[in-house]
């Protein structure tokens, strides 16, 4: 990708020294771009892409499971994760039981639907929202772009303490 440069701060650092007025700003803007980016329909030729980097539901190999784009794995698919893990040498079993029983409360009350992908960032986080001048200038790093739930970019507010 070849793109104009851009001599800014990241969200990041400005999120430590801007006012809340202007963090609020920032905010609401990168929601429009992310709204924008979500409703973007991709050519068919970019649907067959992501598409062919889908984890297939009845994948089995755990190192499959684990390289596949990072959409969110189903409960079945992160269950063989875990059971891979506890054949795993120093692996902590009772983590392992915490985070199944954890993993089963959530699939039996939370149906994922994937429905209404959209086009989805991927890795929006504040290192990687550029601002400048109380305006946002530029949204990096789509090489985790894929399809998904809108909610996997919800992930940005996670990054700021």
């Amino acid at each position: 990708m070849v793109v104009k440069r851009v001599h800014a701060g990241s969200l990041w650092h400005a999120w430590r020294s801007e006012t809340g007025a202007v963090l609020r700003s920032y905010v609401s803007q990168l929601a429009e771009i992310m709204r924008s980016l979500h409703s973007w329909q991709p050519p068919a030729q970019l649907l067959a892409r992501y598409a062919a980097a889908e984890c297939p539901e009845a994948e089995t190999d755990p190192v499959a499971i684990a390289a596949s784009t990072l959409t969110p794995l189903s409960a079945s698919q992160l269950g063989r994760l875990i059971e891979h893990a506890r054949a795993a040498t120093f692996t902590d079993q009772a983590v392992l039981d915490t985070i199944a029983a954890r993993l089963a409360e959530f699939a039996a009350r939370i149906t994922l639907s994937r429905d209404a992908d959209a086009v989805l960032h991927g890795d929006c986080t504040p290192a990687n929202v550029l601002v400048q001048d109380g305006r946002v200038v530029a949204l990096l790093d789509f090489e985790w772009s894929r399809r998904g739930p809108r909610d996997i970019e919800l992930a940005l507010p996670a990054f700021v303490d």
